[in-house]
């Protein structure tokens, strides 16, 4: 798999820059100069997508505790946390790049600790899951569970880039 080592986990308390900054804020960068930066370089014309939101809705994931459904769910692994946060602000830029539309996905935590992303296109639906090391989909077009859906692992830029693209053609 071809990701960039995992951020550190930010405290649970959310400051400006957690949710801003795509990259070391020792950088001396700061986001609109990279934004600018990409589209100059890369001439990209919507610029990278914003992500506050989608950000704060997966470290809001790390305030659920055990059991946070009712039953015996495990509490979201704070490195699967990081890890979605790293792939959506990955994926994102993909889409931006390939002069795709960007949409918010649903954010959810499983029963297993990993973190959910959905997105939903027409009849297209993606549901990603992310562990702390690995990422797979799920992709579904049509009711029927054999011909309709297909899944894998996301292992590389490639297939995580193919994917945005299938949901967005």
């Amino acid at each position: 798999m071809l990701l960039a080592p995992l951020p550190p986990t930010p405290p649970t308390t959310a400051t400006p820059s957690m949710t801003v900054y795509d990259f070391p804020r020792e950088s001396g960068y700061n986001k609109p100069e990279l934004d600018k930066a990409l589209n100059r370089n890369f001439r990209v014309g919507r610029g990278v997508p914003d992500l506050p939101l989608t950000i704060e809705r997966i470290n809001a994931l790390r305030e659920l505790p055990q059991g946070w459904n009712s039953y015996d769910a495990a509490a979201p692994n704070p490195e699967a946390i990081s890890h979605a946060i790293l792939w959506v602000r990955q994926i994102a830029l993909d889409a931006s790049l390939a002069s795709l539309r960007w949409s918010e996905p649903h954010v959810s935590a499983d029963a297993e600790g990993d973190v959910v992303l959905e997105w939903w296109q027409g009849d297209k639906k993606l549901t990603i899951y992310v562990s702390a090391d690995s990422v797979h989909f799920v992709k579904v077009w049509g009711p029927n569970i054999v011909d309709d859906m297909a899944d894998g692992q996301v292992s590389s830029e490639i297939k995580r880039r193919a994917l945005w693209r299938w949901l967005m053609d």
